[in-house]
């Protein structure tokens, strides 16, 4: 295949909204398959504030751009944009041998530089090129494009008359779960914890645990940004992809009981350093063994699959009463 139609049917399947590309000379790149694509030398882009859905940097260190001068414009497109796409010769191959550009210590740099910001990012290539890949929305990482937001941002499993939630957003805003009990969270200490968002309650539990990796998984999209901009920090990248607005101010009228507002009780501050990641992973897809899983109060036919491997954390039933329930054999 033509090695610019093979990258860009790799750099197409990563695109979300509108999209910068940034390049060391204009024109150059994509915008000749995708007229809507803004392209933007190293110096425009670095000159501008505007916001974007996506940035690809198209073969900048491979071009001959100095290391570093790629990181800054890394560190400036992970403020302005929600997905980052990366797009870089891979060295090594037999096309750049003779390359003093394409160097396996500047991928290194620059792969490290993206992982240290999102851990969850993904590198992978296929001969000559590679892409490094990655939303801008940690610990939140998300395959995000136009066809999976499309498939996925709609999708709710409450309604307006349901108890708990937003009538607006239909996202969980209240859990009426009981605590976890500090006996159950004492047995689950230093063991790696997978916990479904829902309501919140998790997020009790994870402000007491002392060690272990923390783990966070919902089946709905929304419900997820729902909780990262609970953790502040990213709330205009969120509203670009959700409308939550007012949001947090419907749910202090939401306070009877049995429902209680974890997720405004909570200091974030002290729960966001223990999570490694959160994905949008229903709980019948979750592939891990030997672990603990939190499953709220979802019915038991939807992790039942998962209890074969590991611990389990129901409020299924006794409802809304948290229990531990082993591994079955």
């Amino acid at each position: 295949m033509d090695p610019h139609k093979e990258a860009w049917k790799h750099v197409s399947a990563e695109l979300y909204g509108s999209v910068c590309e940034v390049a060391r000379r204009v024109p150059w790149g994509f915008k000749q398959d995708r007229r809507d694509i803004e392209n933007q030398t190293v110096d425009t882009f670095l000159s501008e504030k505007r916001s974007w859905g996506t940035v690809v940097l198209h073969i900048l260190a491979g071009e001959g751009e100095h290391v570093g001068r790629v990181l800054g414009v890394i560190d400036n497109a992970y403020e302005r944009c929600v997905k980052l796409v990366i797009l870089e010769h891979t060295p090594g191959h037999a096309d750049w041998e003779k390359s003093k550009t394409v160097l396996h210590e500047k991928i290194r740099a620059i792969v490290d530089h993206v992982k240290l910001k999102e851990p969850g990012a993904s590198v992978y290539n296929w001969g000559r090129n590679m892409i490094i890949s990655t939303t801008t929305l940690a610990p939140l990482t998300i395959p995000l494009s136009d066809s999976y937001y499309e498939e996925n941002i709609g999708v709710r499993y409450v309604g307006k008359n349901d108890h708990g939630c937003d009538k607006e957003a239909l996202v969980y805003t209240h859990t009426s779960e009981d605590p976890i009990s500090d006996d159950i969270i004492e047995q689950i200490e230093g063991d790696t914890v997978w916990w479904v968002a829902g309501g919140g309650l998790c997020f009790e539990a994870i402000h007491k645990r002392r060690s272990g990796k923390n783990h966070i998984i919902d089946s709905t999209l929304a419900q997820l940004l729902y909780v990262r901009h609970m953790m502040g920090g990213a709330e205009k990248k969120i509203e670009s992809l959700v409308s939550l607005s007012g949001v947090s101010s419907r749910a202090n009228g939401y306070n009877l009981p049995p429902w209680r507002n974890v997720f405004a009780a909570v200091d974030w501050s002290s729960i966001v350093g223990k999570i490694e990641g959160m994905y949008h992973i229903p709980l019948d897809r979750l592939d891990v063994a030997g672990d603990v899983v939190y499953v709220s109060s979802v019915h038991r036919r939807h992790w039942a699959s998962v209890a074969k491997k590991n611990a389990i954390i129901s409020s299924f039933a006794p409802r809304n009463r948290p229990t531990l329930l082993l591994v079955e054999r």
